[in-house]
């Protein structure tokens, strides 16, 4: 009996450890079957994007802060190939090239118009963990004289233009991509001794001062007037920012070149000089001057003027028509800017004057390829003077100075008049001082807090304005007896 019921201990015991690995084996099964559902991705791109006319063949990619795209192959995917690739030519979706802009930011265009390919792009590139974000590109923006092939033009010079790139330059490139067709024909009004108003590369024209066809002065004109508004696609020589028409004015004869250029519908003004007296010390401001200035803001105008190569701060040592620019000095005067220079390495020009007041923003001013007269270097004199510069190409030399660091903005400003004639002066430096980029230099073992030119963000702010869906982005007085003009050039120096 005891040995029958050991027997049957036994066998009850097997059956519940057999059951017990049982359970335990078909559980394991069963949890490497069904894993875990993945967790969806993230979008990095806005949706009601899609809701909107999309340019088709084209998408911008945004990637994670400081990451370059050196390995275009990561975006790659069973669907999207590169036309360069011949492996990829069975893809329903080949990528014609990627155009970098600037820091993280890059385009991508496919040879063809197709939005599916541009849903699937998004979709696909959200998963990369190095994409920030993507920004569908709606058919608002358009190209004005620029079509897509042409970006970047065709000028000859124009890869010497560093001041236009978007690595230490302006991101002229984008801004242009952001402007729209217009009609519109913009006039900018340059206080000069002389422009070649016969240059191939320019739209120029004599003002209220008649372009003098000895043009031994003519260089430094010439110069600024190539920065605002060279001809661009023409294959030769630079490309202007803005393609404007450029009138000479006489600084001399500074309250009626004002006036003149009111009557003659000229809103723009770049003014690379300063006033001296006789015995060449620097003029004080003029009442007379100021109230030429008020008026002139009251009829839509707006001065951009170059700061001064003294190296000095002109919060304490002002040079006028700049300093007109100083709100704490001049708070009835709104529509005068101050343009300091820098350089290559985005630091401040040795040369350029600076201020925390005097001097609102800084723009490319050294080593800047432009237009010169091309008589004096077919004569072989361009280079007989120091304030010549550097002779590159007949017709074209670099030079140096917030002489050409304050055309960049006025090339800026010409672009947003010409996608909105209606700006006051009070918008136009909205989008030129509040849209600027901002940092820190230290300046004589002082920190300033200084703006610099950035085109594309300038005329991007216009663009979010004017269309409900595109990019995504943020003393005494004394009156002088005799003025003479000072212009704003240093010698070019290698």
């Amino acid at each position: 009996m005891k040995k029958r019921f050991l027997i049957m201990l036994i066998i009850i015991i097997s059956v519940l450890v057999l059951t017990l690995v049982g359970c335990s084996n078909t559980s394991s099964p069963s949890q490497e079957q069904i894993p875990p559902s993945p967790e969806p991705t993230a979008l990095k791109y806005d949706p009601d994007r899609l809701n909107y006319p999309l340019e088709a063949h084209r998408l911008q990619i945004v990637f994670q802060d400081g990451y370059e795209l050196t390995d275009q192959s990561i975006l790659k995917t069973e669907q999207i190939g590169f036309l360069s690739d011949p492996q990829d030519c069975n893809k329903p979706y080949l990528i014609d090239y990627i155009y970098h802009f600037y820091q993280s930011y890059y385009e991508v265009r496919f040879i063809q118009q197709n939005k599916q390919q541009i849903i699937t792009a998004l979709e696909e590139w959200s998963k990369l963990d190095v994409v920030k974000e993507l920004l569908p590109i709606g058919v608002q923006i358009l190209v004005d004289d620029f079509a897509p092939s042409d970006v970047p033009p065709n000028d000859y010079y124009y890869y010497a233009q560093w001041g236009l790139s978007s690595t230490n330059g302006i991101n002229v490139e984008r801004a242009w991509q952001y402007t729209t067709e217009s009609s519109n024909t913009i006039k900018i009004g340059v206080f000069e001794n002389n422009i070649d108003v016969n240059h191939s590369d320019l739209d120029a024209y004599s003002g209220n001062l008649m372009a003098n066809t000895n043009l031994n002065n003519a260089h430094h004109g010439t110069h600024v007037a190539g920065i605002i508004g060279a001809i661009a696609n023409n294959t030769g020589g630079i490309a202007g920012i803005a393609q404007v028409e450029i009138y000479l004015l006489n600084g001399i004869d500074f309250e009626n070149s004002l006036t003149w250029a009111t009557n003659n519908g000229i809103k723009i003004i770049n003014a690379s000089f300063h006033f001296t007296y006789s015995n060449g010390l620097i003029a004080e401001s003029n009442p007379n001057h100021i109230t030429a200035i008020q008026t002139f803001e009251q009829n839509g105008g707006i001065i951009i003027a170059a700061a001064g190569n003294s190296g000095v701060n002109t919060d304490v040592s002002p040079q006028y028509p700049a300093g007109y620019s100083n709100s704490t000095l001049f708070p009835n005067i709104h529509n005068v800017i101050s343009v300091g220079a820098y350089d290559y390495y985005n630091a401040k020009c040795t040369f350029s004057n600076y201020g925390a007041n005097s001097v609102q923003i800084y723009a490319p001013g050294d080593s800047i390829i432009s237009t010169f007269p091309t008589s004096l270097c077919t004569s072989g004199v361009c280079e007989s003077e120091p304030g010549y510069g550097y002779h590159i190409g007949d017709g074209y030399h670099l030079m140096s100075g917030t002489s050409m660091a304050a055309p960049f903005v006025t090339g800026v400003a010409a672009l947003l008049l010409s996608q909105n004639p209606t700006m006051s002066v009070a918008e136009l430096k909205v989008a030129i001082l509040g849209c600027a980029n901002t940092t820190t230099w230290n300046i004589n073992n002082t920190n300033y807090n200084i703006k610099k030119l950035n085109a594309a963000t300038s005329v991007g702010h216009i663009a979010n304005n004017a269309h409900a869906y595109s990019y995504s982005h943020t003393s005494s007085q004394h009156t002088p007896l005799v003025l003479h003009a000072v212009l704003h050039t240093q010698k070019h120096t290698i």
